[in-house]
């Protein structure tokens, strides 16, 4: 059976997401896109796509165009709080959804409402349009870094007391488990290891897979379904903050008179 490289993937989701990957065919040829992307890359040299051994390229996109090529993608419309429980709008607008200099750019973007902060961002995906069952999906992205994202991502690199903060407030439901781990390690780090709480900082902070839970679910006809449900292990490293040397304080030298 042959191998399929699909060198982005088919849904992305993210805000302010820079990605990197232009529609050609397994033969190597650039594919049409009903005439819109005569006009978006006619001047542009095409981006060569990734090659992998032993895959065949279906499809790809290097975003060389000016705009979004909607023959591959389409922008999805979400209220806020539809997906996750999440704060932003997804749009259509070209404030959210852009190309530039080769990425395809997901802005979210702060504004107001009803006397409210207001949040919009943007959303595309590959459905009905570059359909595929089985394949190898190679993306290029780049991810902001901040609050209203994964939270132990976010806390990477903060002071202990920093952290526990921006957990206690940001609506990730995920971010009271991260919180109670992050308490467990602070405790750790100060009764085992007689570490400085007021040195703390956020080491390490990741998810890792688990165990997956297997039940069976009969059906008809002597059938049965298997039930799967994967866990995963979160891990949270502190350790003391090492003060740059140029924070480091020279202790003068005591003198006779001082020793005495």
């Amino acid at each position: 059976m042959k191998k399929i490289i699909l060198p982005f993937a088919a849904i992305i989701t993210a805000l302010g997401l820079l990605g990197g990957c232009a529609s050609k065919t397994e033969s190597g040829g650039s594919e049409p896109a009903n005439g819109a992307s005569a006009d978006t890359r006619s001047n542009v040299e095409p981006t060569a796509a990734p090659e992998l051994e032993g895959y065949n390229l279906l499809w790809n996109d290097e975003f060389d165009g000016d705009k979004l090529d909607e023959s591959i993608w389409n922008k999805e419309l979400r209220e806020p709080g539809w997906t996750n429980n999440e704060l932003q709008q997804y749009t259509d607008s070209d404030e959210n959804i852009f190309v530039q200099d080769g990425k395809l750019i997901l802005k979210a973007v702060k504004t107001e409402k009803d006397g409210k902060d207001y949040y919009t961002s943007g959303k595309v995906n590959s459905q009905s349009k570059k359909p595929f069952t089985y394949g190898k999906v190679v993306v290029s992205a780049k991810a902001p870094e901040g609050q209203g994202l994964w939270p132990p991502q976010s806390i990477r690199g903060l002071s202990a007391n920093k952290a526990i903060e921006q957990l206690t407030f940001t609506k990730k439901r995920v971010a009271t488990e991260v919180k109670k781990l992050v308490l467990s390690a602070i405790s750790n780090a100060e009764n085992n290891y007689k570490l400085d709480v007021d040195k703390l900082v956020v080491k390490e902070a990741y998810v890792g897979k688990a165990l997956v839970m297997k039940r069976f679910h009969a059906r008809a006809r002597g059938r049965g379904a298997a039930i799967l449900k994967p866990f995963s292990n979160m891990t949270v490293i502190v350790a003391e903050r090492v003060a740059p040397a140029s924070e480091k304080k020279t202790k003068p030298n005591k003198t006779k008179k001082e020793a005495k």
